[in-house]
């Protein structure tokens, strides 16, 4: 498969709610499973639709900081157990300062990977 992303992604098990674009009720909370810059993969058990616009709302540490976004489902893909799908998803107009609290995330994140490993094997 060809790697389309732009941003680097790391893997997470934190917490996302999201809502489709025109409802008012939040669905999830649902596990959040990367994250980039550029976008999200999250599991629910809804089915969602290639492009079909979402509001999505996560928390991030170490600040523990909300990001708040619109977002586009760019995919969805059954998983064969459980009745869930995972759904990526890109952000749509995420703010610069938001962005910036999302890389510095995903920047910690490998940081704290690479240490691990490097200390495996010492």
């Amino acid at each position: 498969m060809e790697e389309r992303r732009k941003s680097v992604r790391v893997y997470i098990g934190n917490r996302l709610g999201y809502w489709l674009l025109g409802k008012e009720k939040k669905i999830g909370p649902f596990r959040l499973t990367s994250i980039s810059g550029g976008g999200l993969s999250f599991l629910t058990d809804k089915v969602l639709l290639e492009g079909e616009p979402l509001e999505v709302e996560l928390r991030l540490p170490p600040e523990v900081k909300r990001i708040s976004s619109k977002a586009q489902v760019v995919r969805s893909e059954p998983l064969l157990r459980k009745n869930l799908f995972e759904v990526g998803a890109k952000f749509i107009g995420l703010p610069d300062r938001e962005r910036d609290v999302v890389f510095r995330f995903v920047s910690d994140r490998l940081k704290a990977e690479r240490k691990k490993i490097m200390e495996a094997y010492s």
